[in-house]
């Protein structure tokens, strides 16, 4: 028990602390993301706070496997080069037997992060999306910039020479109140002014002095009315810069537990089966009409081979002979390719009805598996960096860290590259989702059986040779 919590306790400091700059990397490049949002939306700082905390439940989804990965490098390594493995295999212990509370704390992991991902990551999804919705809606607020038309106000439009923000004071103001008819617009000038928001009428007023209004005449459009003041108030109803909060009616994949993705599952595959039914039974339906059409004509064309030879016998007597058609399926072969022209939009637009369900499937199926297999990566991580660790005793820890990046590169490759192929169904879903983990896991279990032998379970030079006949690995040290 005493080597347990050793282990254990060697891998709490750098799991969080790896968890704290995987998230932060996160963090920025969502923050990058939606600066524009933010500067431009004039968001409170609440509705940020609020933004980065459910975004922040996919990034903890993606950054403990990380950080399980770390941190089982970062100890193990620290334990190889202090010198630490080789005293507990003197004590008796094996290798191995050394992964066992950190698998067993790697399983709670994934179980809570199983739930996690059913449980709280949708429902964080959900709310993310629709504040996003929201956010998308909300007009910005107003910004009287200098010597830029101003535009935001309804029925208005602003140009300003100068401003200072501190007094509120203005410059050059021109205001450009437009008809609603579609006339002229009423345009006034003043030379000076100040500007304060009046929260009673929800309203900007503009208190100018020493100014011009000219209004133009209705009756009279080539005349306008020019008027000269040295104070006057302009009231701009003020623009809806408010954040009205709304939740999405639909919700997508990733915004559903497991349970009502199985039921949309269930639903797309009885609406394919219902499609694929209706289409057999509408072509073998078709092929009946045809081949009734075939016998019909057939008949047709023997009872006119009777009446042929009769007008021949007639036509001896004198008798003029009828015209009569020879092709006994020329009539059926025309009526048939007007079936089939008429057919031909209603088989594509059952062949694409019939191919969106199908990739309906896949992706709920994808996303199902996903909830699961992530979380599983929290074990196969700690078989894959408890080696590497082990490894950067000889390597060094630049090198371990660097061998342990790569394999977690690799592994999220192939978890999105398996779930674009999935997207469009070219590859099973719970294949795509599944594979990653079991070539990973075939790789820690083969790393973790060299740990058995020698304190230097496997060569270094080995291990870098395989890794640079795929195409990995630092080019100075291929050189070398």
């Amino acid at each position: 028990m005493i080597l347990t919590r050793h282990i254990l306790r060697e891998h709490i400091a750098p799991f969080f602390y790896a968890l704290v700059v995987i998230t932060g990397l996160f963090l920025v490049d969502f923050v990058v993301q939606i600066l524009d949002s933010i500067l431009t939306k004039g968001l409170a700082w609440k509705v940020v706070l609020e933004l980065f905390f459910l975004n922040a439940a996919w990034m903890l989804a993606l950054s403990i496997p990380m950080s399980v990965l770390v941190a089982s490098l970062m100890a193990f390594g620290r334990m190889s080069s202090d010198g630490e493995i080789d005293a507990m295999r003197a004590a008796g212990m094996h290798p191995a037997k050394m992964l066992l509370p950190v698998l067993f704390a790697g399983t709670l992991l994934a179980v809570g992060l199983t739930w996690f991902n059913d449980q709280v990551l949708p429902q964080a999804n959900f709310r993310a999306a629709s504040l996003r919705e929201d956010i998308s809606r909300k007009r910005p607020a107003v910004l009287l910039q200098p010597r830029t038309m101003i535009q935001d106000f309804e029925g208005f439009r602003l140009w300003l020479g100068a401003n200072d923000p501190v007094t509120d004071s203005l410059r050059d103001i021109t205001i450009y109140q437009l008809d609603r008819g579609g006339g002229q617009p009423t345009v006034i000038t003043a030379k000076g002014g100040r500007v304060k928001l009046d929260s009673v009428q929800d309203a900007w007023i503009f208190s100018l002095k020493d100014g011009e209004t000219h209004s133009p005449d209705r009756d009279k459009p080539a005349n306008y009315l020019r008027i000269r003041f040295n104070e006057l108030e302009v009231a701009v109803p003020n623009i809806d810069s408010r954040l009205h909060r709304t939740d999405k009616g639909y919700r997508g994949d990733r915004e559903m537990p497991v349970a009502e993705m199985q039921r949309q599952l269930h639903q797309a595959k009885d609406r394919e089966t219902v499609l694929v039914k209706e289409s057999s039974e509408r072509i073998f339906s078709d092929l009946r009409w045809v081949q009734s059409l075939l016998e019909i004509d057939s008949s047709a064309h023997k009872d006119a081979d009777k009446r042929k030879d009769s007008q021949m016998v007639l036509s001896g007597a004198g008798v003029s002979r009828a015209k009569v058609d020879s092709n006994p399926f020329l009539s059926a072969a025309r009526t048939v390719r007007a079936l089939a022209q008429s057919r031909e939009a209603e088989s594509k637009n059952a062949l694409e009805q019939i191919r969106w369900e199908r990739n309906e499937i896949n992706r709920y199926r994808v996303e199902i598996h996903k909830k699961f297999s992530i979380p599983v990566a929290c074990i196969l991580f700690v078989l894959v960096g408890a080696p590497l660790g082990i490894l950067a005793r000889s390597g060094g820890i630049g090198t371990g860290a660097s061998y342990s990046l790569t394999f977690f590169i690799l592994y999220w490759a192939a978890l999105i590259g398996g779930e674009t192929l999935a997207d469009k169904g070219k590859i099973d879903g719970a294949l795509a989702m599944w594979l990653p983990d079991i070539v990973l896991g075939v790789i820690g279990l083969f790393l973790v059986s060299r740990m058995g032998r020698h304190s230097q379970f496997f060569r270094y030079e080995w291990f870098h040779s395989l890794l640079r006949r795929l195409g990995i690995g630092s080019k100075e040290r291929a050189a070398g």
